[in-house]
């Protein structure tokens, strides 16, 4: 804040402030050599982009046009001569000249939340999500493009297990199929009306799909002939992994753990140790796996699942994916823009910068040097060897104006904090809904100033259940949802 840069020539032993010439916000900063240097920012009610550069190791910092009326918050080197900045609403701002000049990318146009995201390799993967959004880039996440995907029902999951073939589940038991990188997607028939939330393929041919009680669908044709598995649950399986074509294991609600090493034939009840609802699997071989879920749980095996142990992390609210690249090498991810990694198998997670404030419903780990992630609003982030942080390549944009967070804590129970944002001002209306939508309480009806906000709620005289907040401006509608627990 107030345009504060620090430095250090030794290592971090002292740090000297630096004079940027502005009184903006900086959130991100990246240099290339010892003298060359660029920071990126906001002006005061993050409306406007800031871009300051420095040839002389930041003994001055110079002030820049971005071409972009939006608040920026990363930025990286590619080479000594171009750089990439992203920001609010999907903007990407590019520089092929050390930073002179700076042209703006078109916003990616995808507003819908994305649920899930598949890398076969570092340059190509699929992202899908509501309104029947599926993406595709083919190298590595710096262009994203919008595919027809033939439906407008939600997409929970996707698996690429190469460049041209793709499977996406969700609603109503949809299963959409591509064999030619996504040009064409056809309908499979998964034998179900209800939801699938995730697929898994190991192979082209070999996939395994899960979902709402206890369902469980497998291919070994690539999805031509989708056959029924006996689950032995009616509890909501929530994802699913499998090292090879026959070890697989299958997590859902209440802590269900469940194991196959016969391709799903038969399916054996582990015990979780824990009631948490558990979101994510991800297995790195036939032994070596980790589960996360609700509240921020993390259990990780050694023994294939025979045996379940605790790790501990920072994360108070829910996980929602996890994935692994090698045994030591994985992220987490959840809610309030959570991305975690371990370079250790577990025994220790770090909270990563991910420069948002959306949810992330998915990751992808590609190898052990990156992993792509997607979420709400349609976020998407990749991390850089040469950054720090997943911020290299982003796209998200919210309806035109304002932006809700999701509240926090939440589940929540005595009260709950809600950040928003809008660009202009104007009449602000935050109302709390039941789930059926009807009113319960206007929390917030007033002219409001331009900028972030915030809004405590106190839920003491609510009974438990699930609601709904909405923000409602003259530029439109958002909600999100509250779970309040006694």
């Amino acid at each position: 804040m107030n345009g504060v840069i620090v430095h250090t020539s030794d290592g971090g032993t002292t740090w000297l402030s630096q004079t940027s010439g502005t009184t903006n916000t900086l959130f991100g900063i990246s240099f290339f050599d010892a003298d060359n240097g660029v920071a990126v920012g906001c002006d005061d009610y993050c409306y406007y982009s800031t871009i300051l550069r420095t040839v002389n190791g930041g003994a001055t910092w110079t002030m820049l046009n971005g071409g972009t009326a939006s608040s920026l918050g990363s930025v990286v080197y590619t080479n000594a001569n171009t750089l990439v900045a992203v920001g609010q609403g999907g903007y990407i701002t590019r520089s092929v000249n050390g930073g002179t000049s700076w042209v703006k990318a078109a916003p990616a146009g995808v507003t819908e939340s994305l649920q899930g995201i598949s890398f076969c390799d570092a340059n190509n993967g699929f992202a899908a999500g509501y309104n029947g959004t599926i993406l595709h880039t083919s190298n590595g996440g710096n262009i994203w493009i919008k595919q027809n995907s033939g439906t407008t029902l939600p997409l929970y999951c996707i698996s690429s297990p190469d460049s041209l073939i793709a499977t996406a589940v969700g609603w109503n038991g949809i299963i959409k199929h591509t064999i030619n990188g996504g040009n064409s997607w056809a309908t499979q028939n998964g034998l179900t009306s209800q939801a699938l939330y995730v697929v898994s393929f190991p192979t082209s041919d070999h996939g395994t799909a899960v979902g709402m009680n206890g369902i469980i669908r497998h291919t070994v044709n690539g999805g031509t002939n989708w056959l029924v598995q006996a689950s032995g649950t009616t509890t909501n399986l929530k994802s699913v992994s499998f090292s090879d074509i026959n070890n697989g294991t299958v997590v859902g609600d209440n802590g269900v753990i469940l194991r196959t090493t016969d391709g799903g034939a038969l399916w054996v009840v582990q015990n979780s140790g824990t009631v948490n609802n558990l979101n994510g699997v991800s297995f790195s071989d036939s032994l070596t796996g980790t589960a996360v879920g609700a509240n921020g749980i993390i259990l990780r095996t050694t023994d294939a699942g025979a045996t379940w142990t605790s790790q501990t992390s920072t994360m108070q609210r829910d996980f929602y994916g996890v994935s692994f690249a090698g045994i030591n090498t994985g992220y987490a991810v959840g809610d309030w823009a959570a991305i975690y990694k371990t370079t250790d198998g577990g025994s220790n997670w770090e909270l990563q910068n991910s420069g948002v404030v959306f949810a992330i419903h998915a990751v992808s780990c590609i190898d052990t040097a990156l992993a792509s992630v997607a979420g709400m609003c349609g976020t998407i982030l990749r991390n850089n060897k040469t950054s720090v942080g997943l911020t290299d390549s982003l796209i998200s944009e919210m309806p035109d104006g304002f932006f809700l967070g999701q509240s926090y804590p939440n589940p929540a129970v005595n009260s709950t904090t809600i950040d928003f944002s809008i660009k202009s001002k104007g009449r602000v209306r935050l109302m709390l809904n039941d789930f059926q939508g009807r009113p319960v309480k206007t929390l917030l009806d007033q002219e409001t100033e331009a900028g972030t906000h915030s809004c405590e709620v106190n839920l003491s005289d609510y009974n438990p259940g699930v609601y709904f907040f909405s923000l409602i401006t003259s530029a439109g509608k958002v909600s999100q949802k509250l779970i309040i627990e006694r």
